[in-house]
């Protein structure tokens, strides 16, 4: 599978999925040439050059996925190519050999020289010029400059990694203890993990019996990018909107990725919540943006703070927050201050990002009975009644990860109608859709009985109420005085602070792990200066019984009291 350089770059072709090019190089899934590389996907190439997927290159080399090259050449997935340069999945290149090829979603390579060089699993490269190398996805080669690493004679044994993936932060504090095995014995007070006793087991396997009993196996098959047509109108009921506007994703996560991709410019501003959900900050990392932090207080975001901001000259792109059960502090946004949040984003000209996992999980009211609405906008408030549902300034975020199970990893994006060909034009270049078999049961479940999801709602709230109480009342039981404690009106965690400065809120972690009780330090969840998160413990009790709870209570005050001595 490789070529021979059999003439200079010449002239420019464009490439596609199949596709054949004379000129100087050719870009390649898997392919040959005999020109100056290799072609794409399933074609061949003899001439100047010939491109794969989206985008644009000219000169040495074209670029992966999202990333850069400069010198000889980039990867691609899997093929061969010889000569001036190889084209990929993504990315654009210029250099001082002329010809083209199509690339994709963000990379650029730049090279005087000519070389070769081919993406992943298992291929190669060989040239008449300078230089080869080996790729993989999201990875580009150079013969000049960067961080490729060098085999004996000076060709590089592998593609520098693009300036992508150089940009990621490695896991650390929130990450690196939340992304890991559990640890055996130890009382997790980790994540926001529902319990396995409120999700509803038995009927999604019978739900699943009649979506595989249907004639053709419809759910094992290819579906539409924008989600599966009746799951989508059932949310869309609830959501109170057009089911136009629905677009279903793997999860909460991978619709705030999507956003941002489809929102921000690389570099942008955003402002954010202080404290934030930490992993909302490494998701910002696709696109190289920048923040500035808006203080969070008892009833969610300062938008106070946030208007005085904008008067005074700040000019974000977007914004970030958790409007329902503020992950960590759990503080909900009033009604009011959604319908003055929205009215600022209209008049500034910001997109809001309302990430909104937790909203069907409110389980008091501020009199502290029980109650069990819809949405957290106001005990009042139902879903049509949602300021995030009804402006062109907002993407509404939401999942059923913690209502029927994050394992489904299956969520959606109530979007503006002007933002719905954006986000499915993306997500088409990406995994074209999510599981056509999990939407199918997930819809069979919902559709087949009504109330169900209500039905569940109630179980998980009364349980989550129960253990939130037991959790706060072993705190105040086993540590009297250690910590302010907030009972939360819905959600998955307490956000207790200490209330003796003296103490050493690291030491205290390390302690408690010892002890056998593990949970995130507030201090992973500063998003800037300004926020007394280091003071916080974030506990919390989804998936943790009453009875561990009590038990990991009295193993933080046994924490606490080795400082005390």
């Amino acid at each position: 599978m490789s070529a021979t350089v059999t003439r200079a770059a010449t002239g420019v072709v464009t490439g596609p999925l199949a596709s054949s090019a004379t000129g100087a190089a050719a870009g390649a899934l898997a392919g040959t040439a005999t020109g100056a590389a290799a072609g794409a996907l399933a074609g061949t190439a003899t001439g100047a050059a010939a491109g794969a997927l989206a985008g644009s290159a000219s000169g040495a080399a074209a670029g992966t996925l999202a990333g850069s090259a400069s010198g000889a050449a980039a990867g691609a997935l899997a093929g061969s190519a010889s000569g001036a340069a190889a084209g990929a999945l993504a990315g654009s290149a210029s250099g001082a050999a002329a010809g083209a090829a199509t690339g994709t979603l963000a990379s650029a390579a730049t090279g005087a020289a000519a070389g070769a060089a081919t993406g992943t699993l298992a291929s190669a490269a060989t040239g008449a010029a300078a230089g080869a190398a080996t790729g993989t996805l999201a990875s580009a080669a150079a013969t000049s400059g960067g961080e490729a690493s060098h085999a004996v004679g000076g060709a590089p044994s592998r593609p520098d990694r693009t300036t992508l993936v150089r940009a990621f932060t490695a896991p650390k504090g929130f990450g690196d203890a939340t992304l890991r095995d559990r640890v055996p014995d130890a009382i997790e007070l980790m994540g926001g993990v529902p319990d396995p006793s409120v999700l509803p087991a038995a009927e999604v396997t019978e739900a699943t019996a009649r979506v595989l009993a249907r004639p053709g196996l419809p759910a094992l098959q290819y579906s539409r990018t924008e989600g599966d047509p009746a799951l989508r109108a059932w949310i869309a009921t609830r959501e109170g909107v057009d089911p136009a506007r629905i677009v279903i994703t793997n999860g909460g996560f991978h619709g705030l990725a999507l956003t941002i991709q489809t929102v921000l410019e690389r570099g942008d501003l955003i402002a954010v919540d202080n404290p934030i959900f930490p992993l909302f900050l490494r998701g910002l990392e696709l696109a190289d943006a920048r923040i500035t932090p808006v203080p969070v207080g008892r009833e969610g975001l300062r938008v106070d703070v946030l208007a005085d901001q904008l008067r005074r000259g700040l000019r974000p792109t977007a914004l970030y927050t958790v409007p329902d059960f503020h992950n960590p502090s759990q503080g909900t946004l009033p009604l009011e201050q959604r319908r003055e949040l929205v009215a600022l984003a209209e008049h500034y000209g910001f997109v809001v990002l309302a990430d909104n996992p937790y909203r069907e999980l409110r389980f008091r009211a501020p009199d502290g009975e029980l109650e069990r609405p819809r949405s957290g906008a106001g005990l009042d408030a139902g879903p049509r009644d949602e300021p995030f549902n009804h402006s062109p300034w907002v993407v509404h975020v939401n999942t059923f990860t913690k209502t029927l199970g994050p394992g489904l990893r299956l969520g959606w994006l109530v979007l503006p109608e002007w933002l719905v060909p954006d986000v499915v034009a993306l997500r088409a270049r990406q995994d074209s859709h999510s599981s056509t078999f999990v939407q199918a049961v997930v819809a069979e479940l919902l559709t087949s009985r009504p109330g169900l999801f209500d039905e569940t709602l109630t179980r998980a709230r009364a349980l989550y109420r129960e253990r939130s109480d037991a959790l706060a009342g072993a705190l105040a039981e086993a540590a009297p005085g250690a910590f302010d404690v907030d009972l939360p009106e819905g959600g998955l965690f307490l956000w207790p602070r200490l209330r003796d400065d003296a103490v050493d809120a690291d030491r205290l972690a390390e302690d408690a792990a010892r002890a056998g009780v593990l949970y995130q330090r507030g201090s992973f969840f500063a998003s800037g200066p300004g926020t007394d998160a280091d003071r916080h413990l974030r506990l919390s009790f989804g998936d943790t019984s009453a009875e561990r709870l009590r038990e990991a209570g009295h193993r933080l005050s046994g924490a606490l009291a080795q400082q005390q001595r």
